[in-house]
């Protein structure tokens, strides 16, 4: 009996020395566009620091909108690091197990990694999972057309054969293409820059309209110069693919800009004409750079000449 006490009175302060990091995770049934809250703590020794992981670096199967982390506690030295996404499709989705790294800032003590666990959650539809289909019906057999009916057919046949000789002998000449489908990819997207402006979607406080039509308008470009489909993609899986594209010089300023007009557009953040305006340019600026990065050879000379060209296509 003895013998059993003393080993319990060792392996207790073991255990109470050993770190574990509590997790909690959504217990609510998750649907497309719901706040996914994910908290991580532990109980931290007097004088150790913690350096929390980038979740937007190891996150990839929904979009990570906040993150934060610090002491709760100064007396028990409690830590906590949480952040919130969310996803914009139906599955299953993966917190994967991070790193948290623990020093001293004093001391020769090694810094010492403790691993999140890793986690799967379910994203449903808005759709009733338990709706069932209707029954099928018998089809009712088709039954010949009247006299009148036949009649009223061929009077319609008639009028729409009169209108389609008529106007193809009103037509002069051939129908022109549009001028708008030959002009080259950051032309077509400056002209779509400038009717959004006119549209003055910030003026009115109509964040969402002018942040859709904005992520459109880069979205279209990058799809013109790269001849890959991006409008479809989410904020994540479009960086990823551009990743390697665009060149790490504009990916920053690239994910910045997406990452908060998905916040307009899907968690209703209110936006600003200054940011608006900001945004606007920020947008021009990024085709510009990636104009140039893809024609390097290019001089001013020869721009001015294409634009030239296509004016006199134009008149």
């Amino acid at each position: 009996m003895k013998r059993l006490i003393l080993t319990l009175l060792l392996i207790l302060p073991l255990l109470a020395a050993e770190l574990r990091i509590k997790a909690e995770y959504p217990e609510e049934k998750l649907h497309i566009g719901d706040r996914i809250r994910v908290r991580y703590s532990l109980h931290l020794p007097e004088g150790t620091k913690v350096i929390a992981p980038d979740v937007r670096e190891w996150v990839r199967d929904f979009e990570v909108l906040e993150q934060s982390a610090g002491i709760t506690r100064k007396i028990q030295r409690k830590y906590r690091t949480e952040f919130e996404g969310a996803a914009f499709d139906t599955g299953f989705v993966r917190i994967p197990a991070m790193p948290l790294i623990l020093y001293r800032e004093s001391g020769d003590e090694a810094a010492d990694t403790l691993y999140t666990p890793e986690k799967f959650l379910y994203i449903y539809s808005v759709l009733d999972s338990t709706a069932s289909a209707l029954p099928l019906q018998t089809p009712v057999p088709l039954m010949l057309l009247r006299w009148w009916e036949i009649l009223i057919t061929l009077l319609l046949l008639s009028t729409a054969g009169l209108l389609l000789y008529f106007g193809l002998r009103s037509r002069n000449g051939t129908q022109k293409m549009p001028m708008e489908f030959w002009l080259p990819p950051r032309e077509k997207a400056e002209r779509a820059l400038d009717s959004l402006l006119k549209k003055h979607y910030p003026e009115n406080a109509e964040w969402k309209a002018f942040y859709l039509e904005l992520t459109y308008i880069i979205r279209e470009y990058y799809e013109a110069v790269f001849f890959v489909h991006l409008q479809e993609m989410t904020t994540s899986g479009l960086l990823h693919e551009l990743e390697t594209r665009v060149g790490t010089a504009l990916l920053p300023e690239l994910r910045d800009f997406l990452n908060f007009a998905d916040l307009v557009k899907f968690a209703k953040v209110q936006a600003s004409k200054v940011r608006c305006d900001l945004d606007l340019q920020r947008v021009r600026d990024l085709i510009a750079e990636s104009d140039e990065r893809l024609n390097p050879g290019m001089t001013e000379t020869e721009e001015n000449a294409r634009n030239g060209e296509a004016d006199e296509e134009r008149k």
